[in-house]
């Protein structure tokens, strides 16, 4: 009797066992583009300003403002994305941040498209070049 008590309470112990250890965890879908960096050829841009105006500031210091502004011919840039890159220099490596902006209206800096877009230098606000951003909403 003691045998069989103890053989049931051993089958019962491993087929709960496993049930009580196994956590199921669900991760999601992770979506991962291509380095911008390697995606996108920079072009030369014409007619820039010294400086852009910061419409909208960003919201952390070293972010790229959501909004900027060109007075002198009237254009407005919108953050499209951001990125931050390696620089180096005879100093070192140091690491920048750059933002990939939306012309309104199209036309403005060499652009021929509206799916062409402006990196600019966030630190400095200074234009790097146009870039190939997509159609506009996508």
């Amino acid at each position: 009797m003691k045998n069989q008590t103890r053989s049931s309470i051993i089958l019962m112990l491993l087929l709960v066992t496993p049930g009580a250890c196994v956590r199921t965890v669900d991760l999601g879908t992770v979506e991962v583009a291509q380095d911008v960096r390697q995606e996108t050829a920079v072009r030369t841009a014409s007619n820039l300003p010294q400086a852009f105006a910061v419409v909208i500031p960003p919201r952390l210091p070293g972010d790229c403002p959501p909004r900027l502004r060109d007075d002198g011919v009237g254009a407005t840039l919108d953050l499209h994305r951001a990125m931050t890159m390696p620089v180096q220099d005879a100093g070192g490596t140091r690491y920048e941040t750059f933002g990939d902006y939306r012309i309104t209206p199209p036309g403005h800096y060499g652009s021929t498209t509206p799916a062409d877009g402006l990196r600019v230098d966030c630190a400095r606000l200074r234009a790097i070049g146009l870039v190939t951003l997509g159609a506009p909403g996508g």
